[in-house]
């Protein structure tokens, strides 16, 4: 099996997992609350393009 060349400068998606996890906890043990969690709905907010996995590429 061939690898694919990953891009080092895009953290990994546990890092990240993780990442938000510690800040979220951190938020919330300083007092804050979290009610719901709204998203923009604007068309101009940046949503990436979908990227190929393997099972596409192959």
């Amino acid at each position: 099996m061939t690898s694919v060349p990953r891009s080092n400068t895009l953290p990994s998606r546990d890092a990240l997992r993780h990442q938000i996890a510690n800040e979220v906890a951190a938020f919330l043990s300083s007092g804050g609350k979290i009610d719901k969690v709204t998203r923009p709905n604007e068309p101009t907010s940046h949503t990436p393009k979908p990227r190929p996995w393997m099972g596409d590429i192959l």
